[in-house]
């Protein structure tokens, strides 16, 4: 995952850091049927992937944080996602390139119940409302259906 650290008036820094290094952060899931994959983006400042197979309950993982400190996490920030190549969520807390606030939690999932293998790679971006010009982050996620198996 690819991140960026910017401080916001010495005090926070927006972020979307895994500490992993990566370039982009990978979420797969392999079932022979009913597969799902998600990113949420906690109110507490946290980030999630998450993934399910064979229709049980999506299994969230840590996958970073959006904000440092996360004592500074509130609804002045907000998030979107742009797809870059691939399939799309088939259930989204905005629409693409609209940016929603962080005052709740935000899903994105896709969902896949068919015989396929589904490959896409989207962009999520955090950023301070409020301020000229306002604080960012991105970063990249690549998610992976695979119903094939």
């Amino acid at each position: 995952m690819t991140a960026r650290a910017l401080m916001v008036g010495g005090r926070t820094g927006v972020i979307l850091d895994a500490g992993n290094g990566a370039t982009v952060q990978q979420v797969d899931a392999v079932a022979p049927y009913d597969t799902t994959v998600g990113i949420r983006f906690n109110i507490d400042g946290t980030v999630e992937t998450g993934k399910a197979i064979n229709g049980a309950g999506i299994s969230w993982t840590s996958a970073g944080e959006w904000i440092d400190p996360n004592s500074h996490a509130d609804s002045i920030y907000s998030v979107r996602y742009t797809n870059r190549v691939g399939d799309d969520f088939t259930t989204k807390a905005a629409a693409e390139d609209s940016f929603i606030g962080l005052g709740s939690q935000r899903t994105w999932i896709m969902n896949s119940i068919v015989l396929e293998e589904i490959d896409f790679t989207c962009d999520f971006e955090v950023r301070e409302t409020a301020g000229a010009p306002p604080a960012t982050a991105s970063a990249a996620y690549t998610f992976d259906i695979d119903n094939t198996a």
